[in-house]
């Protein structure tokens, strides 16, 4: 009987809880005609809310898998909706997936009683983290900060030191009054003023909770680097559409290293520029006025090309590994219609020789005015034609002399990829027999060389004989603007 009222009593107050929210929710084209002082309030009550759910979903998921583990396997309430296992059960209840699922359980593991045995039940081994979740003060993100970051030391540290990392943490992720701060010894402090803080966002929260970590173990941060460092990895692959998707898990000073390279190559830098490149020509604009740098990639996508670049860059290297004496070559084939089509339409496509991959021409074009990859012109048969230079078209003291005359590398304004990650552009085109010389070429990186040959970007001479770039206009042809020498 007992059980039954508190099962009444708690399926109770969260039906109430289901129609107040409800209710709520069903007010969210009101939330745009609220002052600032109503939607903060909304949104305080809404985390709280949120918080609340996250410690409610905590008991959930400890108290279903203890069901399924516990009641033999025929009579589990997995088994009885014919699921396999309770991850199953609680991904159709719960509409979560595994990695959520995974935070749910190792919060539980870290704030639920504990059996004993014969002994009863045992406290949390984490009490403060477990009463400010029931509490809902603390979120689900911070939560698994304070848990895993001190769990690695669980084993080496004193209780008395985890304790202390603890109730710190703990304070710092809630905003509560922080004991340190206060002094206990002025005479002026009066006795119901305390030190709040605002609370700390997960990752800030992290900074702090490693240096606990270092702190409290007996061995020094030397057994969590070896953790990381055993944890390292980096796995690559292709996806379905043919999209490569890869993850990276580095320690803490490799990380570091890889972050630095990337904010340094896409760091905003002044560039020197010619005083001629102050007029842009009448290509550069639209109907709509004006149009400033066509580099509007994101830093996802800056960084991905940055990427690509140190390790092109890299491969060039004469110190770099060989496959067969020869550097790493990626071949891209093109029949020599298909390179016709794209000088007169820009159409065409090419092939990755490696994948099979299909790929626009523009890319195959790009790589024959430039690159350490090597694009293979067939003729109807499949025979081989023609195999691009798979070094620079432009020698070593070409590319040096070019550089000098362009300053500030890539030359597409508001690119800001420096002179070690730019390729030389024939602007009179390679295919259209155009002069491998000092005179035919000028400084792009990867990104905006290929845009320059899918025809989103036009290379043109100013009056100075300087060569230039610009966006192409809205609505010229996609065809490939023949120039002049």
């Amino acid at each position: 009987m007992e059980d039954a009222a508190q099962l009444s009593t708690l399926a109770g107050l969260l039906r109430q809880a289901d129609q107040a929210l409800s209710a709520a929710a069903a007010q969210k084209d009101s939330m745009a005609s609220l002052p600032d002082e109503g939607l903060l309030e909304v949104a305080e009550l809404a985390a709280r809310l949120q918080r609340l759910t996250d410690a409610l979903m905590v008991q959930v998921v400890h108290h279903v898998e203890r069901q399924c583990l516990q009641a033999d396997p025929a009579r589990s309430l997995a088994a009885r909706f014919g699921l396999r296992d309770s991850t199953m059960l609680l991904m159709v209840l719960t509409g979560a997936g595994r990695h959520t699922l995974a935070k749910y359980r190792r919060i539980a593991a870290a704030t639920t009683a504990r059996d004993g045995g014969s002994t009863g039940a045992l406290p949390p081994l984490m009490p403060q983290l477990a009463s400010a979740l029931r509490a809902g003060a603390i979120g689900l993100d911070q939560a698994l900060v304070v848990r895993d970051t001190l769990n690695q030391v669980g084993g080496r540290a004193h209780p008395d030191a985890l304790e202390a990392a603890e109730v710190a943490l703990v304070a710092a992720a809630t905003g509560s009054p922080d004991p340190s701060l206060e002094e206990a010894d002025d005479p002026d402090r009066e006795e119901d003023h305390a030190v709040c803080r605002l609370p700390l966002a997960p990752e800030l929260l992290a900074v702090q909770a490693r240096a606990w970590r270092d702190a409290i173990d007996p061995d020094g941060p030397e057994p969590s680097y070896e953790q990381q460092r055993a944890r390292r990895s980096f796995t690559l692959g292709q996806r379905a559409d043919g999209m490569w998707v890869g993850k990276l898990l580095l320690p803490a000073d490799q990380g570091a290293a890889l972050r630095l390279a990337l904010d340094a190559h896409n760091a905003p830098r002044s560039k020197v520029r010619h005083e001629t490149d102050q007029t842009q020509p009448p290509i550069a604009s639209n109907a709509g006025g004006q149009i400033g740098s066509s580099d509007d990639r994101s830093s996802a996508q800056r960084q991905a090309d940055t990427l690509v670049g140190l390790v092109t860059r890299a491969a060039e290297l004469a110190e770099a590994p060989r496959i067969g004496g020869d550097a790493p070559t990626l071949v891209v084939t093109i029949t020599a219609d298909q390179l016709t089509e794209h000088a007169a339409t820009g159409g065409g496509i090419a092939h990755l020789q490696h994948s099979g991959d299909a790929l626009p021409a523009h890319v195959a074009a790009r790589i024959i005015c430039d690159g350490l990859i090597q694009t293979c012109v067939l003729d109807e048969a499949g025979l081989p034609l023609k195999l691009g230079r798979a070094r620079r078209s432009h020698t070593r003291h070409q590319r040096r002399a070019i550089l000098t005359s362009y300053p500030g590398g890539c030359q597409n304004p508001g690119c800001e990829a420096p002179p070690g990650f730019t390729e030389i552009h024939h602007p009179i085109w390679w295919s259209d027999d155009g002069a491998t010389d000092t005179d035919n070429g000028i400084p792009l990186c990867q990104h905006c060389h290929g845009e320059v040959h899918a025809g989103r970007l036009v290379c043109f001479r100013e009056p100075s004989g300087r060569w230039a770039v610009a966006p192409r206009l809205s609505l010229q042809p996609r065809g490939r603007l023949r120039l002049a020498a």
